[in-house]
Parts: C-alpha cells; structure tokens; sequence
C-alpha cells in the first residue's frame, strides 16, 4: 500500500473538500480519499 499527501489550496468549506474526494477517489488505482480541511491536506 502507498499513502500520498497532497496539499490542495484554496480548499475552505465542506463542499470543496466533497468535490476534491468524489472526483480524486474516481480514478483508478484510488482506493481511499480523505480531506482535512484544517490541515489543508
């Protein structure tokens, strides 16, 4: 298993973090996605 960081600006409420883990967790090979959005991670 590999975990990759990724650090995603401009991200400030729910619905960015929604997109970004809806449209990130359809490609292949992703088999989990989770935003924090305190983090900006």
């Amino acid at each position: 298993m590999m975990i990759e960081t990724l650090k995603v600006q401009g991200m400030s409420c729910g619905h960015c973090a929604n997109s970004v883990e809806t449209g990130v967790g359809e490609l292949e090979g992703i088999s989990s996605v989770t935003v924090d959005l305190k983090k900006g991670e």
